[in-house]
């Protein structure tokens, strides 16, 4: 059955909005639901639904992890209301204005921050094994400028005039992501106050990170590259109110579940066995050399699999070999359907000085 209609996306969101706002923490129907929550917030922030998106994402995590998203989100509410008695974002923010004004030779469409959600940070700590002050971007600060340029290296050195201290540069205009993201990145802090990141981009950088074939959805989480252009018809219909809808079928959003060890783990479709090693055992995943899953018509039990193929709903993976003399190589950058994937394994390649 193919889908014609852009409202059931609407309503299949709105359901399972409703269904996560009446769910029990601990029913094990609410945490099916909150695995599906996951990926429907990735669907959301496609469509430009971003506040459907954050609420989704939050309750999700909340109902699969409720003791680490409540300590989160306590301790961000906390970082919140500190920096808003201290006048620590209001001040960054006048103080970001004035450096970037026309009198030092910029000029800006756009100066706005965020705080990041307990889901969202919740995530990286899980990702990179960090604890709650060791991420720097709880605090973000984006500056979009009124025009394109070329050279981002005197906005460094205006922020060491001004007294902001520089942690960490990330030149992503120099050297994109492997998604093709551009921007400069920046991990700054002063005169004692909470690091913060701060994102400068073009506006042509800017449009493309939000819209076009490098957006936030595409190095943020398991939505394909396939499947996020054909939702971006979707959204661009919602914007114009045109509406000509190519086919998308139900099972495009359907994630898989797969079993390994006893514990059940929801995967997007089209997920592989190295795509099922990153998430259980992070950049270590990388070496996976061999896999199995049961399989009742084979004499032993079981066969192997490719590390590359796809798992089908209900595989039980009962071996996942790593070799710890296996080096991933950057050729297998091209082969790695879902984007979070790619960047992990870029960011391994670029830690080991292979890429």
């Amino acid at each position: 059955m193919t889908v014609k209609q852009p409202v059931v996306f609407l309503i299949a969101l709105a359901d399972q909005l409703v269904r996560l706002r009446n769910a029990e923490s601990r029913n094990a129907e609410a945490h099916a639901v909150a695995k599906e929550g996951l990926f429907y917030s990735q669907i959301a922030e496609v469509l430009g639904l971003h506040g459907v998106a954050r609420e989704v994402d939050d309750l999700s995590s909340a109902i699969i992890y409720p003791k680490d998203y409540a300590r989160v989100r306590n301790q961000l509410e906390r970082f919140r209301k500190n920096m808003e008695a201290s006048g620590t974002v209001q001040q960054t923010l006048e103080d970001l204005g004035k450096l970037f004004s026309k009198e030092n030779g910029f000029g800006l469409s756009e100066l706005t921050h965020r705080v990041k959600t307990p889901a969202s940070t919740l995530r990286k700590m899980r990702n990179r094994n960090l604890a709650l002050n060791e991420i720097d971007d709880r605090l973000g600060v984006r500056a979009v400028l009124d025009r394109e340029r070329d050279s981002f290296l005197p906005i460094k050195e205006l922020l060491q005039r001004a007294g902001f201290k520089i942690h960490k540069e990330d030149d992503y205009v120099s050297n994109p992501t492997v998604t093709g993201y551009r921007a400069y990145h920046l991990t700054l802090s002063k005169g004692g106050g909470p690091k913060f990141e701060l994102q400068v981009r073009t506006p042509s950088m800017h449009a493309a990170a939000e819209d076009g074939d490098v957006a936030h959805w595409l190095y943020k989480g398991y939505v394909t590259s396939a499947l996020s252009n054909r939702l971006l018809v979707l959204r661009r219909m919602l914007q114009t109110g045109e509406f000509e809808f190519g086919n998308i079928t139900p099972r495009d959003l359907q994630g898989v579940t797969v079993k390994f060890q006893g514990q059940e783990i929801t995967l997007p479709r089209g997920s592989t066995p190295l795509d099922l090693a990153v998430e259980l055992f992070g950049e270590k995943g990388f070496k996976l050399d061999a896999a199995t899953v049961e399989d009742a018509s084979s004499h032993s039990g079981f066969r192997s699999v490719g590390i590359l193929s796809a798992l089908h709903d209900g595989d039980e993976v009962r071996r996942l070999v790593l070799n710890d003399r296996k080096q991933p190589t950057a050729n297998l950058l091209r082969k790695l359907p879902f984007a979070r994937t790619r960047l992990l394994l870029e960011r391994h390649l670029k830690e080991q000085g292979l890429l």
